[in-house]
């Protein structure tokens, strides 16, 4: 992706947190839902090259690793937010 990668990380934590403003309330909680999936899956390949540029042999390294796939149930989990 061009850019800064700070801008990225900026920019997805803002996304992250507006997703979560919106699920809080029941009028916008479809939208949020929307959103934070689709924020997940859109920073999950940054995720997936973090993981494997670093190192597993320390805890934050297994860390990375073991996170990807608990990001799945929680994409679904918005998800249904999205459709309900």
């Amino acid at each position: 992706m061009p850019g800064r990668p700070r801008t990225w990380t900026y920019l997805s934590g803002a996304a992250e947190l507006s997703s979560g403003l919106l699920l809080a309330n029941p009028s916008t909680k479809r939208v949020g839902g929307a959103l934070g999936a689709a924020t997940m899956v859109a920073v999950y390949p940054a995720n997936i090259q973090m993981a494997i540029d670093h190192k597993i042999r320390t805890p934050f390294g297994a860390g990375l690793w073991l996170r990807l796939p608990l990001q799945l149930p929680m994409i679904n989990w918005a998800l249904k937010h999205a459709r309900s």
